[in-house]
């Protein structure tokens, strides 16, 4: 899949560190995100799963705190990027974690409601993966029925690969067909997702409901690096 469709305009060189709660599925994620967009440098600090919210941004402002200055004034901008997984920690997780000068790509309940948004619709913020396991792993479900949906009719070497609940890791060849052109519409899929995200984010801000699921600010982050625009 081509991936000459993926820039849009691009953006002074900056420096930004991301610290992940997740082992595997969010520095996946950044890591090829790092390659859409040659004038931001993204680091990506990847997590161990810690077992609640408040731990996690305790546990990021400590690593960023340990670097030396030098160190630390490479960045322009420090991010969080991490999921609620029904901790009930997870909004004042947030707040403590801005109020400490990050910037946070949160998501209600996972990263993978992020991803959904460039497949279908959520126009009040209140899709629920269906079925039984983790919330992850239902969501994980959902989107292999679209990637089922894509790959219908398609050369065995056209075809997208499942994404695997177990390694968790965002595959080459998803990540192209979230950032191709959606079929109908003729926009990148990322911008969709891009302006669902944003519509349903400001609505439960608007509301005083900015955490409650299903909510997710992970667009921010493609903002601030140029990916996609207002």
């Amino acid at each position: 899949m081509k991936n000459d469709v993926r820039l849009k305009g691009r953006k002074q060189k900056r420096k930004i560190i991301v610290y992940c709660e997740g082992e595997k599925t969010e520095p996946s994620y950044i890591k090829l995100l790092k390659k859409c967009h040659p004038n931001v440098e993204v680091v990506a600090r990847e997590g161990s799963g810690i077992g609640c919210c408040i731990a996690f941004v305790d546990w990021a402002d400590r690593a960023f705190g340990n670097l030396n200055t030098l160190q630390q004034g490479k960045y322009d901008q420090k991010w969080l990027m991490f999921d609620c997984d029904r901790h009930g920690d997870f909004w004042e997780a947030v707040k403590k974690a801005r109020k400490n000068g990050f910037k946070v790509a949160f998501s209600n309940m996972c990263i993978e409601y992020w991803f959904l948004l460039h497949f279908q619709e959520d126009e009040m913020g209140k899709l629920k993966a269906p079925g039984e396991g983790g919330c992850s792993d239902r969501h994980i479900q959902m989107l292999n029925r679209h990637i089922d949906k894509y790959n219908k009719g398609r050369k065995d070497e056209d075809k997208v690969q499942h994404f695997d609940p177990e390694k968790k890791e965002v595959g080459e060849d998803f990540f192209d067909l979230m950032f191709a052109l959606d079929p109908t519409t003729k926009e990148r899929r990322v911008d969709i997702a891009f302006r669902r995200a944003m519509t349903i984010h400001e609505m439960k801000k608007s509301m005083g409901a900015e955490f409650q699921e299903s909510v997710t600010a992970v667009y921010e982050f493609l903002e601030e690096i140029g990916i996609c625009h207002r």
